[in-house]
């Protein structure tokens, strides 16, 4: 089902289907956002999965907290393993979204992918706004790659 239904607010108790790229081909999603940017990277990419608490181990600091982060999707291209994340437009910079894009996950795991001669990591984070049936993996990934604050060259986009 490919279809907004008519009370979003029924988006999370609606199964999807009609993907082939992921290791489920039925999905739940959180937000109508979600769902049309879930058939993107399902167009463009090799694979891609949307992961659930635990599967990464990913923790941002948050004022005294290291509470868990659990990205949107996670998707990989010819070049580029990709973590997308999807915000409101209002909440771009919110210290809360700051933080998850500024964790230092990304660049270590490139790092590490890199040495094992394996592809780089690149952070999305994509406003609701930008999220469309149209939209490629990218365009997306030209526009919104967040650069890891914590690499030494700044080059290495995460």
């Amino acid at each position: 089902m490919h279809q907004t239904p008519d009370e979003k607010g029924k988006i999370a108790q609606i199964v999807y289907g009609g993907f082939s790229k992921c290791a489920y081909p039925l999905q739940r999603f959180h937000s109508d956002t979600e769902r049309v940017l879930a058939y993107v990277p399902e167009r463009d990419t090799l694979r891609r999965f949307q992961p659930v608490a635990g599967q990464f181990n990913i923790s941002y600091r948050f004022g005294a907290n290291q509470p868990e982060y659990v990205p949107d999707f996670v998707a990989a291209t010819a070049d580029h393993n990709l973590i997308i994340e999807s915000k409101a437009a209002k909440d771009m910079e919110a210290s809360d979204v700051k933080a998850k894009a500024e964790a230092t996950w990304c660049k270590k795991a490139g790092d590490y992918s890199q040495a094992q001669g394996g592809k780089p990591w690149k952070y999305l984070l994509v406003p609701h706004d930008a999220v469309a049936h149209n939209a490629t993996v990218s365009s997306l990934a030209g526009r919104f790659s967040v650069a890891s604050s914590s690499s030494a060259t700044g080059s290495n986009p995460c």
